[in-house]
């Protein structure tokens, strides 16, 4: 009995092991797969990096007591350089398979190849697959700039450049700027004038050269520095039934402006040369010479209009009017103030009315004065204000004449100012705009320390801007802020000090 049970066990125990070798749906995968290179790669079809090397981990635990096999399934747009194409790892121990691959002439550019790596244990059981995305690339043979502004750099702000046109298209670049080399976006932006360099390389490209040193394509553009114009009126005299407008335009360079003139308004088009006007350019400087002003054009406002690459300017108005003042001035009096004025000529002048103020705001019209009619030549006139004697604690008055000419139209003088006895010296003698419009500089005539009010104020009475501030004795210069630009136009100054007031016309040229 123990012999049988021996011997069945014995047979027992073989049939066992025979069933554990045999039967190959009753055993584990026993392996594992890693990259060991970047498994999202590219590949050049020429230049750099035409080899693509790939590095698999195989590693097999010995679980079962089995061999690991594996092979490498590579596309037809992808061909083996170099390396084993499949190859089998022994029961537990750990493998390297390192091929090399390269393009094919069916590789389409820009296209993303899956090459895939997959194993088995000797004999059985489904694969486990490690992929390989693979990007066909093309070194860079083509790149250019486009600049903001055809490169022109305006009143120094910043412009862009961006690389553009990188051939093959497909490529995948990297940029690389001689401004800043750290920059590696496909666009800079500069305000720097001069010449600019821009490098687009990728790993097809001669990588071994390292790249400060030139690697890559290369190109190259030049910006240059402008300005908004600077549009300065020369001239603006009526004479002999003719207008005569002349402007000196100029920017960094004096070339590529375009300077025009336009009756009534900036907006309305540009005057060319024929009938009643003409237009000369003598280098930057450009003449308007209207004839027939009366009755063709009386009262009305021209306007030069200055445009290079970098913006538009536009001057202050030069009207046509019927008579050219040659000088108009006053001188207090022990009787009042004396005014008296002259006209070069005269075109259908009917009238003159003396206007006068206290504030150089307000103005009241106290007397009016025959004029010539039509006249070519000089023609003199004065007024006795009597009243001035009675307003003396105004300490300053202002006057101006208002013309009008048959016809019924009208135009104005600028304002002059007179000094009343007995009150002191109060005057602005100059003032600018500074920066942009936004730093106001002036002088004071003033007799004593103290406080004055500061305004400033547009021609049609609309106030734009107060403050006060300590004034001194003497002649002094004062700055002030302004808290913005003052538009293109002209202005008045006023400062006021007790019962003293002083007001000056200035003009904001933006």
């Amino acid at each position: 009995m123990k012999k049988l049970i021996y011997a069945l066990g014995s047979s027992f125990c073989t049939l066992f092991f025979l069933l554990t070798i045999t039967l190959p749906g009753n055993a584990q995968v026993d392996y594992t797969l890693k990259a060991i290179s970047s498994q999202t790669p590219s590949v050049c079809t020429s230049g750099a990096n035409t080899g693509l090397t790939i590095v698999a981990e195989i590693k097999d635990s010995g679980a079962n007591g089995m061999a690991t096999d594996y092979v490498w399934d590579i596309p037809p747009e992808l061909n083996l350089i170099s390396g084993s194409q499949s190859g089998s790892v022994p029961n537990n121990s750990t493998g390297y398979s390192i091929i090399t691959i390269g393009t094919t002439s069916s590789a389409i550019l820009g296209v993303t190849y899956t090459v895939t790596l997959t194993a088995t244990y000797n004999g059985g059981m489904g694969p486990v697959p490690l992929d390989f995305k693979v990007t066909v690339n093309a070194p860079i043979t083509n790149v250019s700039i486009s600049s903001e502004n055809g490169g022109v750099i305006c009143d120094n702000n910043v412009i862009r450049l961006d690389a553009v046109n990188v051939q093959p298209s497909a490529a995948i670049p990297a940029y690389e700027w001689d401004d800043n080399p750290a920059e590696a976006n496909s666009y800079l932006y500069t305000s720097v004038a001069g010449s600019h360099k821009v490098r687009a390389y990728n790993l097809c490209n001669n990588t071994e050269t390292p790249p400060e040193q030139g690697n890559g394509i290369s190109a190259f553009t030049t910006t240059t520095a402008e300005v908004t114009p600077n549009l300065t009126i020369n001239q603006c005299t009526n004479a002999n039934d003719q207008l005569t407008f002349a402007v000196t335009a100029t920017d960094n360079d004096n070339a590529g402006i375009t300077v025009t003139f336009h009756e009534g308004d900036p907006a309305n088009p540009s005057i060319t040369t024929g009938g009643d006007y003409s237009i000369t350019q003598s280098n930057n400087q450009y003449t308007l010479v209207v004839n027939n002003v009366n009755p063709n054009h009386n009262n009305t406002n021209f306007y030069a209009k200055a445009v290079n690459s970098c913006g538009t300017t536009i001057s202050l108005a030069c009207l046509a009017q019927p008579i050219e003042l040659e000088y108009f001035s006053g001188r207090y009096t022990e009787e009042g103030v004396l005014l008296d004025w002259a006209t070069a000529t005269e075109t259908n002048n009917d009238f003159f009315t003396i206007e006068r103020s206290a504030d150089g705001l307000n103005f009241k019209a106290i007397a009016e004065i025959d004029g010539a009619g039509t006249s070519f030549f000089t023609q003199t006139y004065d007024y006795l204000d009597r009243e001035a004697v009675l307003l003396k604690e105004a300490g300053t008055l202002y006057y101006r004449l208002k013309q009008t000419d048959f016809d019924g139209a009208t135009s104005y003088s600028d304002l002059i100012t007179v000094q009343v006895e007995g009150f002191a010296e109060f005057e602005i003698p100059a003032v600018s705009l500074r920066e942009g419009g936004t730093h106001l500089q002036f002088q004071l005539q003033n007799s004593q320390n103290g406080q004055a009010l500061l305004s400033i104020y547009r021609l049609d009475g609309q106030q734009v801007f107060h403050t006060t501030l300590a004034t001194s004795k003497g002649l002094q210069t004062y700055q002030v802020d302004l808290p913005e630009a003052l538009s293109s136009g002209m202005y008045l100054l006023r400062l006021e000090s007790g019962k003293q007031a002083a007001v000056k016309k200035f003009i904001s040229l933006r």
